[in-house]
């Protein structure tokens, strides 16, 4: 499967084996960064149902991140060469030095943004809905059972305003076009027409694989999952969530992927449908040179990819005469 994410003034695509990110300049000129997946190589068991969904969610997370800092990174030579007049020698120099600064400095600056990411997302999401919901009990709620609907549905609450408040930011509204431009490119590819910007006017801006049903699916599973958990103390409730979450995370991707494989269930397609409307809020239709950002980033990942058997093949032919 292929897919990606908005990005700052750009959009990544993943294959299996590779990473692209192109990002759109202040003058222009599109930025094109290729890369092959840092981490394939796994134990098998991480591979089995379930399993693969949590890695996967860490996966998205890293190589999300790694995108966005290097977009950020983009846009921030833009801006010093925008106010200082730095000429395009200088440019290219700072660009050379940053591709050399070494992998671990971007290692660290990775985690630490997906830590801290985790962490607000996490406070956020689970822990102050909980709160919130516990300050309730045992005044005004008693079940286990409807303090935990209550959680779950301020849990929704809290994500859906906060999606629709983001998306009041023009920065943000930016990013939510390439989202609309990653998905137009996918679903070409995925209908089998030419990358083209023409051929990409045919389809929408809506996708079944996309990462807000993935979260949405997470919120509302949630709910069902916790109930199940005794209501002890505030320090154990938050410890047994935050441990059943890679769990539900889990399922949830199980669900996305089958309903990749299965487009014509009307029940996974009625189970999705609440990710589909909300994705309205996420995506916005995209310019024409925006679309062209996703198609290059496409074209570039798949190309590696095709390269990549290519050179597989070659090398099994002489082993197989």
């Amino acid at each position: 499967m292929y897919g990606g994410q908005a990005v700052i003034r750009g959009v990544m695509m993943r294959s299996p084996r590779f990473f692209s990110v192109a990002c759109r300049r202040e003058s222009g000129e599109l930025c094109l960064r290729v890369e092959p997946v840092p981490f394939q190589e796994r134990p098998a068991f991480l591979k089995w149902p379930v399993l693969r969904g949590a890695m996967a969610l860490v996966d998205a997370l890293r190589l999300g991140l790694r995108a966005l800092l290097w977009s950020a990174s983009v846009a921030a030579e833009d801006i010093e060469q925008s106010q200082a007049g730095v000429s395009n020698r200088r440019a290219r120099e700072a660009e050379k030095a940053r591709r050399v600064a070494g992998s671990a400095v971007n290692d660290i600056a990775v985690g630490g943004a997906l830590v801290s990411g985790l962490g607000i997302g996490i406070f956020l999401f689970i822990i102050l809905p909980h709160l919130i919901s516990g300050w309730l009990h045992p005044a005004f709620i008693q079940s286990r059972f409807a303090l935990n609907a209550v959680e779950g549905a301020l849990r929704i609450s809290f994500f859906l305003l906060y999606v629709a408040l983001i998306g009041l930011m023009p920065n943000i509204r930016e990013v939510f076009q390439y989202h609309g431009a990653e998905h137009r490119a996918i679903n070409t590819f995925e209908a089998g027409r030419p990358l083209d910007l023409e051929q990409t006017r045919a389809f929408g801006v809506i996708h079944v694989r996309c990462g807000t049903n993935f979260i949405l699916i997470v919120l509302v599973l949630s709910i069902f999952a916790f109930s199940f958990l005794p209501w002890s103390s505030p320090l154990e409730r938050v410890l047994m969530r935050l441990a059943l979450l890679p769990l539900v995370a889990g399922v949830a991707y199980e669900i996305i992927r089958l309903a990749g494989r299965r487009p014509g269930s009307r029940l996974l397609a009625a189970l999705l449908a609440p990710g589909l409307w909300l994705q309205r809020l996420t995506t916005r239709p995209p310019a024409d040179d925006q679309v062209e950002v996703g198609l290059a980033a496409l074209r570039a990942v798949i190309e590696a990819e095709n390269g990549a058997k290519r050179e597989e093949a070659a090398q099994a032919s002489p082993a197989a005469a």
